[in-house]
């Protein structure tokens, strides 16, 4: 997930033994610790690193659902719309609740997965926005 993310910036996650940390491995193999990325790219990490494990208990036939909150706000451009495109394919496997506030992030997810029901917080509860 992380390599897809970053497009390829970044190819893996290692987390060294003995160690109490994580690094992210880039493309040329140097190891950078994740204290020292970005915020985006830091909250990048820990998601594949959850999305990896969603994954791979799926493949093990426990299918976990996924609930997600603004996890793009922080995100450039590129990399969000790649995040859509991996979360979009997760929920082809799990139940995925995206909560959010930005349209524009509603938009990239009625793009990627057209069929998706979408509710609205409206009055105290959700609606159903029609079809």
């Amino acid at each position: 997930f992380f390599a897809r993310l970053t497009n390829g910036r970044y190819r893996q996650i290692v987390a060294p033994l003995g160690e109490d940390s994580l690094e992210a491995v880039e493309a040329d193999g140097s190891r950078k610790p994740a204290q020292l990325l970005s915020r985006g790219a830091a909250e990048q990490l820990y998601l594949c690193l959850r999305l990896g494990y969603i994954r791979h208990l799926s493949r093990l036939g426990t299918r976990l659902p996924v609930i997600l909150d603004d996890i793009l706000v922080n995100f450039d451009p590129e990399r969000a719309a790649r995040t859509v495109d991996a979360v979009s394919g997760l929920a082809g496997e799990n139940q995925v609740l995206f909560f959010t506030c930005h349209p524009a992030m509603v938009e990239r997810f009625r793009k990627a997965i057209p069929d998706a029901p979408l509710f609205l917080l409206a009055s105290g509860g959700f609606v159903r926005e029609p079809e």
